[in-house]
């Protein structure tokens, strides 16, 4: 109430296509306001301000038409471009918004102007737009008869618009993301089936390896058996050697004492010898 009384006592005389034109802008920005209603879900954000303004040509570029279609069509195509928030069905259902709100009657579409009134009116550089549109709408609506909001709420039920008349290109978009996805889908089940192949074809080399390496264990102790026996045969040869050299070393012995015994004592060197010694 402390709102609608700060608003001035004005009276607007508008001649017919004035009057059209103005209904019109009316959608636009009433559009504008409920995009971001919704999205915030009633709770202004920092960026409530901007998005009002960008999603209405109405208070983006100072544009005035009274073709509804033509407007309609540039609010979807707004809020498919600049918003956060992007998508052919939430811009759809935010005209549903607008009509539920016209169908609410002057009460709801002054209160929905009156809170973009505060938006602007609490950011930076925008009070401007109050100046230009917002405050003469709040005025102006007040005296508005409801035969203009149902004449608004029968044109908007009467258009049927598609993406095609968009121009936006959405449906080959949305055919290419698809045709993407679908293909991303299918690199995926690749990837996993190749990893599995790898994963097989590791634990293969990894027994293949460990067969290896066990076959590899089993000629190395192959070998050093082999080395023991030659060792031991080289040991046993060896001593076979020795028995034979000591053997013939105490033949050689034997002989010599065998020698020694059988020198004859009556022989000329042993008389002289003991001639000698007498």
């Amino acid at each position: 109430m402390e709102l609608i009384l700060q608003l001035p006592k004005k009276e607007y005389i508008l001649e017919k296509f004035q009057t059209s034109a103005a209904l019109v802008g009316l959608i636009d920005i009433l559009y504008a306001c409920l995009y971001d209603t919704r999205t915030t879900k009633d709770d202004p954000s920092v960026e409530s301000a901007w998005t009002i303004r960008k999603l209405s040509s109405t208070l983006s570029w100072l544009t005035s038409t009274s073709d509804l279609r033509s407007a309609i069509i540039s609010s979807l195509r707004r809020s498919l471009c600049f918003p956060l928030y992007r998508h052919w069905i939430l811009s759809l259902q935010v005209l549903d918004d607008v009509r539920m709100v016209l169908a609410m009657g002057k009460p709801q579409v002054l209160k929905t102007f009156l809170r973009v009134r505060s938006i602007f009116n609490n950011t930076e550089s925008y009070h401007i737009h109050n100046d230009l549109y917002i405050t003469d709408y709040c005025v102006w609506l007040q005296s508005l008869s409801d035969k203009c909001l149902n004449t608004l709420i029968s044109d908007i039920d009467k258009l049927h618009l598609s993406k095609q008349e968009i121009g936006l290109n959405i449906c080959s978009i949305e055919n290419s993301q698809l045709y993407l996805s679908s293909e991303s889908g299918s690199d995926l089940e690749e990837s996993s089936d190749t990893s599995g192949e790898l994963n097989s074809s590791s634990t293969e080399g990894i027994d293949s390896s460990l067969d290896s390496d066990d076959s590899a264990d089993d000629i190395e102790g192959s070998s050093h058996s082999m080395e023991s026996s030659i060792q031991s045969k080289s040991s046993y040869n060896d001593t076979e050697e020795l028995s034979a050299v000591t053997d013939g070393l105490n033949l050689q012995l034997s002989h010599l004492s065998v020698s020694t015994n059988t020198v004859d004592e009556k022989s000329p060197l042993i008389e002289v010898l003991t001639s000698n010694t007498s």
